[in-house]
């Protein structure tokens, strides 16, 4: 009998505190804003509430990447990607989360003739083909100008989303997508 299957990394558990605790941190706000409507103070309550809206999606930023560094380590260990290679969120169409986004976690890395998406449950190789397109796609963080999903469209026969997660803050990500997409426009065209 073979040896049990290792825990899978990107788990409901290593999703919910990032995803939480941001809205933990706009309560208080939020909580305020409640008791100074219960006052009659609506427009304050208004004010109030809407800065903890705000509060949270700044805190998102940093916070929605908690335990991303050593989810990178061990991912590291588990798929033993080659170096260079760039720590990515993946998502096939149609998947949807209501708490995260990403359907898997893994490595985006570049060969000579094809690109490889490596998850611990996707896998995905991409030949380089004159077919091959490059571009953006909203996800959740996308309303709070705080990520965006970078697509790798084949055409008909394989479409996948992936989203940086090198640096230590979801803006940071975001700027680095836009390196990305520079990086694989350049790759498709290169010489193998």
């Amino acid at each position: 009998m073979g040896q049990p299957a290792k825990p899978i990394l990107w788990t409901f558990g290593a999703k919910l505190v990032p995803n939480l605790l941001p809205l933990f941190v706009g309560l208080p706000f939020w909580v305020g804003g409640i008791i100074l409507a219960r006052r009659g103070a609506v427009a304050d309550a208004v004010e109030v509430a809407a800065f903890g809206l705000v509060i949270c999606a700044v805190s998102l930023n940093w916070l929605g990447l908690i335990g991303n560094e050593t989810l990178r380590e061990k991912c590291l260990k588990r798929l033993n990607p080659p170096p260079g290679s760039l720590f990515v969120g993946i998502s096939r169409p149609g998947f949807k989360n209501a708490l995260d986004p990403h359907e898997d976690i893994g490595f985006l890395t570049f060969e000579a003739e094809r690109l490889i998406v490596q998850g611990e449950r996707i896998r995905v190789e991409i030949p380089r083909m004159q077919e091959l397109r490059f571009g953006y796609a909203p996800n959740p963080h996308t309303l709070l100008g705080l990520g965006r999903w970078v697509t790798i469209d084949g055409g008909p026969d394989f479409h996948i989303h992936i989203e940086p997660r090198e640096e230590r803050s979801l803006r940071a990500n975001r700027t680095l997508g836009i390196q990305l997409i520079a990086r694989l426009r350049k790759w498709k065209h290169s010489e193998g």
